[in-house]
């Protein structure tokens, strides 16, 4: 996938596939402290938009910038595997940057056109 003036922006893909309950997951993009635009929402998602079991993917072009990938589960179980065998698949220009399936009530990972290039996920809370 290419975005007009590539140079500017950077391809960032989701792929999320649900389990039964969908509306207890939401996700943002978020610029990282790296940025100065910091914790600014960029981009997000809402359960409610997606069926239960079930992939979907969204693509958008965004600045090339460092952001963080932020996915919440309302019920602290994540998206597998009590209820489904679900996972998510973040993308940036192609390339897999952040993934996840049992990951609580949030999983944060880092990614994007960072100093030090860090995609590792940030771990917080518990």
């Amino acid at each position: 996938s290419s975005c007009f003036g590539s140079n500017e922006e950077a391809s960032v893909k989701i792929k999320i596939t649900t389990d039964l309950y969908p509306e207890e997951m939401r996700w943002d993009v978020t610029f990282s402290d790296l940025s100065f635009k910091a914790n600014i929402v960029k981009w997000s998602g809402e359960g409610e938009d997606y069926d239960p079991k079930s992939t979907k993917v969204v693509e958008r072009c965004l600045p090339r910038d460092c952001y963080v990938f932020n996915i919440y589960d309302a019920y602290a179980d994540g998206i597998c595997c009590n209820h489904g065998d679900g996972e998510y698949i973040v993308r940036y220009n192609g390339v897999k940057v952040a993934d996840g399936k049992r990951y609580g009530a949030k999983q944060s990972t880092m990614f994007g056109s960072c100093d030090d290039n860090d995609t590792s996920p940030v771990v917080e809370g518990a």
